[in-house]
């Protein structure tokens, strides 16, 4: 209802910066802007003008179309105000470059979609994993050959090794010095937080304002560590994503809530290691 408002009101400014009307749709004039104009449809025909028109050609349109079905010209003609509010859209979509782009990439339906804040239609989206996966292949770079052979290879044994009849094959990776330390993880916390843009640091203790978003960084890769090896209370509408060795879980704000995450030992490993993790320290973090 308030779009719709939104588009007349652009109409009755608009209709104003245009010359004096010629006519009212009384079935006199013919062509485009006709007592006939479509009030269903999409923009274009609506409007009447080609999927390739410039700018200076819609707004010719748009006035001429709305001169004609102004509600105040056409007081004896009840669809007007709806045929009136069909043109005031149509304009809209077409002289916003975002919508325009939409409607001619997916159509009506892609509009509909936009309307209900589906952020997926647009042309620049991209997805929180494939964000992560930018974000690491920035920092960590191609793996080179050598290195995907032995992490696969040790991952493979790491994997072959939990059957209980051979476990004592764990020793490897020791005696072959992968394994340094037992597995940890690191907790921090930033507030108004994306997986590619960091806010302000939060201290375990502190207070935040508005979303926070707790980042877990691993002493190494894993591929087992999941959003179940995490213990938190009150993290509202809770988010995971991750991959390799940092890993985020985005909550939303919660008034006079305190949010805590820690996770427990013996829950994951790394690829190559048989030992599993020590416990992290809770991080907590409370919602002012």
């Amino acid at each position: 209802q308030m779009r719709r408002f939104v588009w007349l009101l652009v109409g009755l400014l608009a209709v104003g910066q245009g010359s004096p009307s010629s006519g009212v749709c009384d079935g006199s004039v013919a062509g485009v802007g006709d007592c006939d104009a479509p009030s269903t449809g999409d923009p274009y025909t609506i409007l009447g003008v080609g999927r390739r028109a410039e700018k200076d050609a819609i707004v010719k349109a748009y006035r001429s179309l709305a001169r004609r079905w102004h509600p105040d010209k056409n007081r004896g003609r009840p669809e007007a105000e709806a045929v009136f509010a069909s043109i005031a859209q149509a304009y809209g979509v077409l002289m916003d470059e975002e919508s325009r782009e939409i409607l001619d990439r997916l159509g009506e339906e892609g509009l509909e979609r936009l309307r209900d804040g589906d952020p997926t239609v647009k042309k620049d989206y991209v997805t929180d994993d494939e964000i992560l996966r930018r974000i690491h292949e920035e920092k960590d770079g191609a793996e080179p050959w050598h290195q995907m052979m032995v992490t696969s290879t040790f991952a493979y044994l790491s994997s072959f090794a939990d059957s209980s009849a051979l476990k004592k094959l764990r020793w490897i990776p020791v005696m072959l010095g992968i394994i340094t330390e037992a597995p940890g993880v690191t907790i921090t916390a930033s507030i108004d937080a994306t997986a590619a843009v960091a806010g302000p640091a939060l201290a375990s203790g502190s207070t935040a304002t508005g979303p926070v978003t707790f980042k877990f960084s691993l002493s190494g890769k894993s591929t087992d560590f999941t959003v179940a090896d995490i213990t938190h209370k009150n993290c509202k509408r809770a988010k995971f994503l991750g991959m390799k060795s940092t890993y985020y879980l985005q909550c939303a704000y919660a008034p006079d809530a305190v949010v805590s995450v820690r996770v427990d030992a013996g829950l994951f490993r790394l690829v190559g290691q048989p030992e599993y993790n020590t416990a992290s320290e809770t991080f907590f973090v409370a919602m002012g």
